[in-house]
């Protein structure tokens, strides 16, 4: 949910009129798929999947963002986008550092490192 929520502000802050609203019901539907999965039964592989399509639709956002010359944006982004990307493999790949600290632990670790960068994307958007 948090990832497209992130997924739903960047949607606002870099389109306007119909494609944004076409794009935000997508997200709302893609939302509640995500939710009905969910409470059927939660599995890491759905998650990385749900992961790993926010973060192509953040790059795709990012890109066409950017098109205006200012490329703060698409670096953060990238940045936030990389270390999530990061927490999904170590996650779907089972490396686990440690017994006492398994690869959904640092995943999780990782997934939290990325909402700086994330942030920092934030703070270029100018409504």
């Amino acid at each position: 949910m948090a990832g497209l929520l992130l997924v739903a502000g960047v949607t606002w802050e870099t389109t306007s009129g119909r494609p944004r609203r076409l794009l935000l019901a997508g997200l709302g539907l893609l939302l509640w798929i995500e939710l009905a999965v969910v409470a059927r039964t939660f599995a890491a592989r759905e998650a990385a999947v749900a992961g790993a399509m926010n973060i192509a639709l953040l790059l795709a956002l990012a890109l066409y963002g950017a098109r205006g010359g200012d490329a703060r944006l698409l670096r953060w982004l990238a940045g936030g986008m990389a270390l999530a990307a990061a927490g999904l493999v170590v996650q779907v790949a089972g490396i686990a550092p440690h017994a006492d600290f398994n690869e959904n632990d640092l995943c999780h670790v990782l997934l939290t490192a990325a909402l700086w960068p994330f942030y920092r994307a934030g703070t270029t958007l100018e409504s």
